[in-house]
């Protein structure tokens, strides 16, 4: 709690909340509450943000956080935040720090100091603390497979259990938002973690075409129910594409070769090309003949 508020402090230095006593603050940003007996108690998003993972997980018995770090090419991951591990708190704000301090050293962009605050520059760091606080914002804590972040040298994933709440075209859009989870996205918003409500993915579109990236990947699973993001790190190749291609065939079993080259602004021939290399490696097969749907065959 203290580590938090020092966050708004420097952000917000003279907002009358930083001069709260500790039990009135969490009231405030809506991390406990009252009960009839005038006993303060936490709030689901509390418990969450500030808990110890015990305590979470016996509300929440599905609760779980990972963060893997991957070498370029490798299947096995060489570094890990797991939040039954015992060695920290296991809670969201602490995983929001942990992630967020890796990915600040694996990414080499210039910074500035405000107020004390190292102020990110690049719009692929900015990218990437988007992409984990919507993971952990929008969340189904109830559903299975818990929240994970995937770091390698070629992309960036994060995934969390429950569907996109909005249709994708009105969130690439902008100006829609509706988190699954709107106490967390006020506390977050407090600590300047997130900007304007519902620019998101539009912010990680943007930072793409900065950086001449492809665009990122959305995909949806039902079974289970899971939501996920990708942002590929390095410019277009054989890998990215075949990542986009078989992540909107997860999302949509019967997509066209003409829907899949619309969306990922490559020709129809280049999408021809990776679905045939995808299905000679065998991780992707057709089920039906053309009246049929796509199956990703994912290890």
């Amino acid at each position: 709690l203290a580590a938090y508020r020092q966050q708004p402090k420097s952000f917000y230095s003279d907002h009358p909340w930083v001069r709260l006593s500790d039990s009135d603050f969490l009231r405030m940003i809506g991390a406990v509450k009252k009960d009839r007996r005038g006993e303060l108690h936490p709030t689901m998003a509390g418990l969450l943000m500030f808990g110890a993972e015990g305590s979470i997980a016996a509300e929440l018995p599905e609760y779980h956080l990972d963060c893997f770090e991957f070498d370029a090419g490798q299947t096995d991951w060489k570094d890990r935040i797991a939040s039954h591990t015992g060695d920290w708190s296991g809670n969201l704000f602490d995983f929001y720090g942990l992630v967020m301090n890796r990915i600040v050293m694996n990414t080499k962009r210039p910074f500035r100091l405000e107020k004390t605050v190292r102020i990110d520059e690049n719009g692929l760091v900015k990218a990437q603390r988007e992409m984990v606080v919507n993971a952990l914002v929008h969340a189904d804590y109830h559903g299975r497979g818990g929240v994970r972040i995937e770091l390698r040298p070629e992309s960036f994933t994060a995934r969390n259990p429950g569907l996109f709440r909005i249709p994708l075209a009105k969130a690439e859009e902008g100006g829609f938002s509706s988190p699954r989870n709107l106490g967390l996205a006020q506390m977050f918003a407090l600590i300047g973690a997130v900007a304007r409500a519902g620019s998101g993915i539009p912010r990680i579109i943007s930072a793409c075409r900065e950086f001449g990236l492809p665009a990122p990947s959305f995909s949806e699973t039902v079974q289970p129910s899971t939501a996920k993001v990708r942002l590929f790190l390095a410019p277009n190749g054989e890998e990215s594409t075949d990542e986009q291609v078989k992540d909107l065939m997860r999302t949509d079993g019967s997509i066209t070769m003409e829907t899949i080259a619309s969306r990922l602004s490559v020709s129809k021939s280049t999408v021809y090309r990776t679905a045939e290399r995808l299905k000679k490696a065998g991780e992707i097969e057709r089920i039906g003949g053309t009246r049929g749907r796509w199956q990703v065959c994912d290890s």
